[in-house]
């Protein structure tokens, strides 16, 4: 398996890649024989390289912390864990190879996640029956709801190990438990936490609280539940208003964002986090310079801008040039910019980007390194530079390259929209360079 994913990413600029894979599925079906008992297993047994990650995750469970949680697949065809090219020192450096990325789209390994997904079922085989990792049945009982609630309404360290509990219990079931449903209660206990012990308030305190609810808002139940809470809006708002108080990292920014996205799909929480400042509460997390709050804070505001009144808003409080300021070249801040007007100064500043966005255009859909959406988007912000102002494509070195890829993708299906951008660019770029025009025809 190691040789044939070696060989998948030597092979990454295209050539035929099929014996690898060959490779590969023989090694899947022999870790799938490994898990169904079908096979004897190795003892102890060994972790592949390729599944490991740089960064170090905090979980309870000891046997996968140094395993790939989420495999992206990168510009440069190498796969890596997404949390740690995060968090690494730039995004725009391939982690592998040290060398620039022609661009930053990565986009999900399924092949290697559902291999990495087998190898933890695996080892899940050789857990101990003695195993110290603290459990809660599916189901908590009164008691320990009871409990729980009992801790929150002490001081902080008991809050502490109360929200630990949530947390514990709200993350195993995967945000079914516990069941706002059955324990309604707990909703304006999380809100008011802070308000009824301000003076022993912590980041790490914010943090978990924050982690629970967002835990809660990924099952269906809980989310509708949460989406519903009248508080809450208001209470993301104040948290991120007094997140800088606390100090700390900005994890808890991350959470805030993650939430708003998650429960922005229900249009009356949308309407009542637009109301209280939601939007200009991302707009300033935009402003942070840290990549994954950026790109949360983006995933935010596209939910919020579903409808003309969230893009009405979003005009209001200047995010497209927060967005062209920082911008940093995702599925989600393509589409969002392109959805959204922008004056003359953010096509302007939008033209310093114009390098990247050809090389979104010029990648091969067929390597799963651009998706559709991202290239629909790139075409539509290439067409609004060269419609004010030509000359800045003169910043691509490869034009020629460019304007043949162009004639390809004309020949292709494309939206209808697309297609007529499309065919503006070409146009305006045969005057520009009529040479470069006649040898593309030629």
């Amino acid at each position: 398996m190691r040789s044939a994913l070696a060989e998948v990413q030597v092979d990454a600029d295209g050539r035929e890649v099929q014996a690898p894979f060959d490779d590969m599925q023989r090694a899947m079906t022999g870790l799938m024989e490994l898990t169904y008992g079908e096979a004897e297993l190795p003892n102890p047994p060994e972790l592949p390289h390729e599944f490991t990650t740089k960064w170090l995750h905090e979980d309870d469970d000891p046997l996968d912390i140094r395993v790939m949680k989420d495999p992206i697949i990168l510009a440069s065809g190498y796969s890596v864990d997404q949390f740690y090219h995060q968090w690494s020192a730039s995004q725009n450096i391939c982690p592998v190879t040290d060398r620039p990325l022609s661009h930053s789209i990565s986009f999900p390994n399924d092949l290697l996640r559902d291999m990495i997904a087998a190898w933890r079922l695996d080892n899940n085989s050789l857990r101990s029956s003695s195993s110290t990792v603290k459990t809660l049945p599916v189901a908590p009982s009164e008691e320990q709801i009871g409990d729980i609630l009992q801790k929150l309404s002490e001081h902080s360290t008991l809050q502490e190990e109360g929200l630990h509990e949530m947390l514990h219990l709200s993350k195993i079931t995967k945000g079914e438990q516990p069941c706002l449903r059955k324990w309604p209660v707990l909703i304006p206990i999380l809100i008011d936490l802070k308000k009824n012990w301000k003076s022993t308030w912590t980041h790490k305190l914010e943090e978990l609280r924050l982690t629970v609810i967002l835990n809660l808002s990924v099952h269906r139940s809980n989310k509708e539940i949460l989406a519903g809470a009248m508080q809450l809006p208001d209470a993301l708002k104040k948290i991120t208003d007094k997140l800088p108080r606390l100090g700390g990292c900005s994890s808890p920014s991350v959470k805030v964002a993650s939430i708003v996205t998650n429960l922005s799909e229900f249009e009356d929480f949308r309407k009542r986090i637009l109301d209280i400042g939601g939007m200009e509460m991302l707009g300033n997390l935009l402003k942070i310079e840290d990549v994954v709050v950026r790109k949360e804070s983006v995933a935010a505001i596209c939910g919020l801008c579903t409808d003309e009144e969230g893009k009405a808003h979003a005009q209001s409080c200047h995010v497209t040039d927060l967005l062209v300021e920082c911008l940093t070249i995702t599925d989600e801040a393509l589409v969002l910019l392109d959805c959204l007007q922008k004056d003359p100064y953010a096509v302007d500043k939008l033209s310093d980007k114009a390098v990247e966005l050809v090389n979104i255009i010029m990648a091969d859909q067929a390597t799963g390194l651009v998706t559709p959406k991202a290239l629909y988007s790139a075409i539509s912000l290439v067409h609004e530079i060269v419609q004010q102002d030509v000359s800045k494509m003169e910043t691509v070195k490869n034009l020629k390259d460019f304007m043949e890829r162009l004639h390809e993708l004309s020949s292709g299906t494309l939206p209808m929209q697309t297609m007529l951008k499309l065919e503006k660019i070409m146009s305006i770029l045969s005057e520009m360079s009529p040479a470069t025009a006649r040898q593309v025809q030629s």
